[in-house]
């Protein structure tokens, strides 16, 4: 057990020295740090990528630092993304583009029944992935062409620690007498966070004529950032229905949850290489630098970061629930002010990051003729909307989306395990007249993994 646990932590720590990669591709991930928009694990993004207030024991949710202690067992969760584009702009036709990117890993560690948990993340932060051809021609130059492109990513490397307190109660039954129930439950959580990676541009102008330069103009970003982050989540039961032997009618309880990130100071290098190019035989030969620019160790600060989000379960006598959630996020921009200068292009501001998401989810419970692992679905649907981290020409970015989703028990596994899927449609643009139109579509899939029910990890032998 000890052996599978260090194996499973040195996975992470190999994937968390990886670089980060491109997990998405969009014209408009050339302005600021990307699209700083964390990918949200399969079973969240059918409700809109999640809720600061959801928790049900089965699966971990990497935006609340909380969520570890409110895992049922030791956990091992990843998942991984398709998505299909069209770009449109009014009057310049359109185009597709396919591509695909890994989602959230995540390890819990927690004995079964106990109030702790560690919690190992490693989650897409923000991606950088566009290539863009322009051509047109100039009087006394002929015909030339522009090529932009662009890679890298961001990614959260997480190590938290979360705690549970449960406060049990007598409660009413229809016969005069009393059952002992759970009343409410409290998890905390605080993780450190280590926000990194390495993101390039890099734009090409070929002219036709061989008798003059071509120039290429060459950009490259690392950031590091250190931060801490904690997290809230409560869930209190409002009522309760029992029979006269004691079985649970019906109930109703409530859900409350918070984050908050203090604002965390960030390095980065930033270089930028201008090349002047003459083609000899087809092949681009560098004869002169017009400009080199190494700047190393420039501080600024990462703003702050709070969600709230709230929620509410109705469970029935069958073993069904239904619940809903909404969230709220807020992040500002605008002291990032002094990054400015290295990543933004013209008419650009840093603005305030804002995003609402909500969704509902339901457990059909037993039937009369459902299986056991139909009983144990779980569906959902949801939406969100939400505001970039930058204004173009005084526009901001609005991304929207549509989404649905369910997990199913892994069958036959000897496991609480389960396997999820999820899909989402949007669409994201500044609305402004004439700016480009993204349509996307994804599916994703993912796996909770949990031990057997005879592998007893974590928990202290009875006997020698």
């Amino acid at each position: 057990m000890t052996r599978n646990l260090l194996l499973t932590g040195a996975a992470c720590i190999a994937g968390i020295l990886a670089s980060a990669q491109t997990t998405e591709y969009s014209p408009y991930s050339r302005y600021g740090l990307g699209l700083f928009e964390p990918v949200p694990p399969t079973f969240l993004m059918g409700l809109g990528g999640g809720s600061a207030a959801w928790w049900d024991g089965s699966g971990y949710n990497p935006s609340q630092p909380a969520s570890g202690a409110s895992c049922a067992n030791t956990t091992w969760q990843l998942s991984g993304l398709g998505t299909s584009m069209e770009l449109s702009q009014e009057g310049q036709g359109s185009a597709r583009a396919r591509f695909g990117s890994p989602g959230p890993m995540s390890l819990v560690v927690k004995r079964p029944g106990g109030a702790r948990a560690w919690t190992l993340d490693l989650v897409p932060a923000s991606s950088m992935g566009y290539a863009i051809t322009r051509t047109g021609s100039m009087e006394g130059v002929g015909s030339y062409s522009e090529r932009y492109t662009g890679d890298g990513g961001l990614t959260w490397a997480r190590a938290g620690w979360s705690r549970g307190f449960r406060s049990h109660g007598m409660w009413p039954t229809a016969a005069g007498d009393s059952v002992r129930i759970q009343k409410r439950v409290l998890f905390v959580g605080a993780r450190m966070n280590y926000l990194f990676g390495e993101q390039s541009r890099r734009a090409v102008l070929d002219i036709a004529d061989v008798g003059f330069l071509d120039q290429i103009n060459t950009s490259r970003f690392k950031h590091r950032s250190p931060g801490l982050e904690a997290g809230m989540l409560f869930d209190r039961l409002l009522s309760a229905r029992y029979s006269d032997s004691g079985d649970l009618l019906g109930s109703t309880s409530l859900q409350l949850g918070a984050t908050f990130a203090p604002s965390a100071p960030v390095q980065s290098d930033i270089e930028r290489l201008i090349t002047i190019t003459q083609t000899f035989g087809g092949v681009p030969l560098a004869v002169d630098t017009a400009l080199l620019v190494s700047s190393v160790d420039i501080g600024w600060r990462l703003p702050a970061v709070w969600a709230v989000g709230l929620g509410m379960t109705r469970s029935t006598r069958a073993g069904g629930t239904v619940r809903a959630v909404v969230d709220l996020r807020r992040q500002d921009w605008s002291g990032a002010s002094s990054l400015s200068d290295g990543v933004l292009a013209p008419g650009m501001v840093w603005g305030v990051q804002e995003s609402f998401r909500c969704g509902v989810e339901w457990m059909p419970g037993r039937g009369r003729n459902r299986s056991t692992v139909w009983s144990l679905a779980t569906w959902r649907i949801g939406m969100a909307e939400e505001t970039g981290p930058f204004t173009i020409d005084g526009a901001p970015l609005v991304t929207r989306r549509l989404s649905c989703g369910g997990t199913l028990p892994l069958a036959q596994s000897r496991s609480t395990s389960r396997i999820s899927f999820g899909m989402e449609f949007g669409d994201r643009s500044t609305g402004a007249p004439g700016a480009l139109n993204e349509q996307f579509a994804s599916i994703s899939v993912g796996v909770q993994l949990q031990p057997f029910f005879k592998n007893l990890w974590l928990t202290p032998q009875l006997y020698d």
